[in-house]
């Protein structure tokens, strides 16, 4: 199985010709975050844009006010600090309305989150059509800590793919429920199907403590396993166990380095590459994120070495 990539990160716009159709392709395959200073820009609906390529967005300034122009007649200004949701139906076109330079962002969302979302959505409110709307948003204070990590890891390269897609969902599934409280996932489930999530979750579990030493497993794999998609996986993984598949498979990981550290005199290379990690900088930053010290600083067996 070809496994995706990570998400786009852009500090530009992208150019117009084929180079902006492969861009919007990429998008609605891949996702994309973008940052970057805009001074009186203007972006005109693509006249060739394909259906097939249309993702929802959550776009936002800091410093600048932004204008954009639904197709259909619907004008939407955005002042500094205010979020917008741009549903995947409504085409668009932009134009900055700050005569400063000021940062404009942007958080795309890929088709196979939107797709299993809206499917979720539709089923539980009876309804046709797509249930996102183009609108004006205060996302709640959780929310913002989702956006602001996404914008951290992605602005510095750190292009974990399995993190930023499971927080991609988790975004996106706020969103929805910021955006109208009564499609939020949180709809009563039969006590059967309670039991059947449940299984598949602990399904997951298992295959996480079984498979935590590969350095393969990714999000697809543990949805695979679970039988449920990308999206429902980690929606349901998390709501069971308040942690995602990937911050429990990391978890499993840190604990299992923790105690070779401190039992084994293996090398930190080799402990690192035993837990699932090919990179030794990865591992030192999963490390101290978890126990907040370098892996130096645990406490070794007599005559332990490092490399």
């Amino acid at each position: 199985m070809k496994r995706d990539k990570a998400m786009i990160y852009l500090t530009q716009p992208p150019a117009n010709g084929p180079k902006l159709i492969e861009h919007y392709k990429r998008v609605a395959r891949e996702g994309a975050v973008f940052s970057a200073r805009l001074q009186n820009q203007r972006y005109d609906i693509a006249e060739k844009f394909c259906e097939t390529w249309s993702c929802p967005s959550l776009s936002w300034s800091t410093g600048g006010e932004e204008q954009y122009e639904i197709r259909g007649g619907r004008s939407i200004r955005i002042k500094p600090w205010g979020f917008i949701f741009i549903a995947r139906h409504d085409r668009y076109s932009y134009c900055s309305k700050s005569e400063q330079p000021f940062r404009s962002n942007m958080i795309c969302f890929p088709r196979w989150i939107t797709d299993s979302a809206s499917a979720r959505l539709l089923e539980a409110r009876d309804v046709d059509g797509d249930p996102t709307q183009t609108k004006i948003l205060l996302p709640r204070a959780e929310t913002k800590k989702v956006v602001a990590s996404i914008m951290a890891h992605a602005g510095v390269g750190d292009h974990d793919a399995e993190y930023l897609r499971e927080k991609m969902i988790l975004l996106y599934g706020q969103l929805i429920a910021d955006q109208d409280e009564q499609t939020h996932a949180s709809h009563v489930i039969k006590e059967t199907t309670q039991a059947e999530l449940r299984r598949r979750v602990e399904r997951a579990r298992q295959y996480i403590l079984q498979e935590y030493s590969s350095d393969k497993i990714t999000l697809n794999m543990i949805a695979k396993e679970a039988c449920l998609s990308r999206y429902h996986l980690v929606r349901t993984f998390n709501s069971f166990t308040g942690q995602t598949p990937i911050q429990f498979l990391i978890a499993v990981r840190m604990e299992a380095a923790f105690n070779l550290l401190k039992d084994t005199k293996m090398m930190v290379s080799e402990i690192a590459e035993s837990v699932g990690y090919k990179s030794r900088v990865t591992f030192f930053k999963a490390f101290r994120k978890v126990f907040g010290v370098a892996p130096s600083a645990i406490e070794r067996p007599h005559n332990a070495y490092y490399q």
